[in-house]
């Protein structure tokens, strides 16, 4: 199981490079400025959630109770890193 930081690191990453996706389709798809914005909102609200998520755990102590919470946390992560293919 990966250490908080580079969960913490895996989240912060992705969320930068979908945010910056959509800076580069908004460029190229100024009609579609809204959605894109929406879509950025969207990832900022994600990366929020899961950060807190990671720092506060459900208080578990248990570690297949810990390691079924993080592996959601991973899950999650899949799903903000498909957010931009409904746009492109």
């Amino acid at each position: 199981m990966p250490s908080i930081k580079e969960i913490k690191d895996e989240i912060n990453a992705m969320a930068h490079e979908q945010i910056n996706e959509c800076y580069m389709l908004r460029h190229f798809h100024p009609s579609r400025e809204s959605e894109i914005n929406q879509i950025i909102s969207k990832v900022i609200t994600m990366q929020k959630d899961l950060l807190h998520r990671v720092n506060n755990p459900n208080g578990d102590s248990d570690q297949k109770a810990l390691r079924v919470y993080y592996r959601k946390i991973r899950d999650d992560i899949e799903k903000m890193a498909h957010l931009t293919a409904k746009v492109g």
